[in-house]
């Protein structure tokens, strides 16, 4: 039983690092549509984090870049009557930073 617990308890921990967390850790706006601006940051987080995937749906694309230690980094880029507000998920001691500044440039 002991055992057990000993394997359960860190696959529990591990798990709720593959959802994004409540709060972003950077917000900010662009007057570019969320599309556009998936089009200026993709390239950037691929040539950082090769892997980086990017899903679309009606109002909103979400970049999801991979990471080797923590958690993923997840982009989201909502549409809004003025162009897309974007949230930053950056978790993990390593390399967000990046992944910031190439958000940031694409505004």
């Amino acid at each position: 039983m002991k055992n057990l617990l000993v394997f359960l308890l860190p696959m529990a921990l591990l798990a709720g690092c593959a959802i994004r967390p409540n709060a972003p850790s950077v917000q900010f706006n662009s007057s570019k549509t969320p599309a556009e601006f998936a089009d200026c940051v993709y390239p950037k987080w691929q040539a950082i984090r090769p892997g980086t995937q990017i899903t679309e749906h009606r109002n909103l694309v979400t970049l999801t870049a991979p990471s080797d230690v923590a958690a993923d980094q997840i982009l989201e880029a909502h549409k809004t009557n003025t162009g897309t507000q974007v949230s930053l998920y950056l978790r993990g001691p390593i390399g967000h930073s990046r992944l910031q500044k190439a958000a940031h440039e694409c505004r």
